[in-house]
């Protein structure tokens, strides 16, 4: 009987581990770069999205009051709204309707570090720090009290962008 080439028992246990080590390492290389790309996005995104709502022409929101520990804001529809620092040390400054809801605007900040500080009628300056330790510092510029709202270019006028009553 003439005996065939074959992968041993030793073999085929050897090439078993060089393919799971292979990929674990694959699987921590992509770990790597997307924590990477999140780590270096998140934070500015957020920040920079958080800003945008707050001054954007949609809600056209106006300077109502400053509190320590809120800042109380009016939407151009005349809905009563206030930013809130976060529940816990590390978590979102939120905006909290009147009547309820509830939107994170920036996440990760460190309650502590939050700071804002009432400048005139329409600016208020405000101060964190996020998860990461990036320190970010902006003037937030609000509608007049009791000015005109510009129009929002691409929503339409008393509705969100879906065409549904704000």
């Amino acid at each position: 009987m003439k005996s065939r080439p074959a992968f041993t028992l030793p073999d085929a246990l050897l090439g078993l581990m060089v393919l799971a080590l292979t990929c674990g390492l694959i699987q921590a290389g992509v770990r790597l770069v997307n924590q990477q790309g999140n780590l270096s996005l998140a934070g500015p995104t957020s920040w920079y999205e958080g800003l945008y709502m707050l001054e954007s022409d949609r809600y056209c929101f106006s300077l109502e009051e400053v509190q320590p520990q809120a800042v109380f804001l009016r939407a151009k529809d005349g809905r009563s709204f206030h930013l809130a620092p976060p529940k816990t040390a590390v978590g979102a400054l939120a905006l909290l309707g009147g009547r309820g809801g509830y939107v994170p605007l920036i996440l990760n900040v460190e309650r502590d570090t939050l700071t804002w500080k009432k400048l005139n009628s329409r600016e208020l300056l405000l101060r964190a720090t996020t998860k990461d330790g990036e320190q970010h510092e902006t003037i937030l510029q609000f509608a007049p009290p009791a000015g005109e709202c510009p129009a929002d270019g691409d929503a339409p006028a008393g509705g969100d962008h879906d065409g549904n009553p704000l």
